[in-house]
């Protein structure tokens, strides 16, 4: 399905999900649960590192049910400070439900977002942040997440 291929790629950019919270190098702030680092702001970039699409309808452009995962690495200042691994479920209404995991230095953040299935470059994506382990446990907030191309998006972790 060339519509869900394309928003994939820019998913996988994208990131959706939460927290691309880089890790310490570079000059990357770390947000910490508990209260202290709220507010925190975070700039990664998101570069698609594979993926496979699972056709679970067996039609020729997917259908409800059908499912992409996907990873990719996370990079700050030409460094690679963490990874997202996301699947995505092709849903009704031509939209995609995302969830995915970012592993960074010192823990994991999860995130979630229902997104259209067929966007254009450029398009900015809302990712919810669901929770996280080690140094983000408890972590909330949003990601904003803008494709580049179909392989690179930058994202803005805002942490609450």
């Amino acid at each position: 399905m060339r519509m869900f291929n394309t928003t994939v790629g820019r998913l996988v950019l994208t990131a959706c999900v939460a927290g691309l919270i880089a890790a310490a190098i570079g000059g990357v702030s770390l947000a910490r649960a508990g209260g202290t680092n709220h507010g925190r702001t975070i700039r990664v970039t998101e570069v698609d590192n594979g993926g496979k699409f699972i056709n679970i309808t067996h039609t020729a452009n997917g259908g409800p049910g059908d499912e992409f995962i996907f990873s990719a690495n996370l990079r700050h200042a030409g460094h690679k400070v963490g990874t997202l691994d996301a699947m995505c479920t092709l849903m009704l209404h031509n939209k995609l439900q995302c969830q995915g995991t970012f592993k960074l230095l010192g823990g994991t953040i999860t995130g979630t977002a229902l997104l259209p299935a067929n966007e254009p470059n450029g398009s900015t994506d809302h990712i919810a942040i669901t929770g996280g382990t080690g140094t983000f446990h408890g972590a909330s907030g949003e990601v904003l997440s803008t494709s580049i191309n179909n392989n690179v998006s930058r994202d803005v972790i805002h942490l609450d």
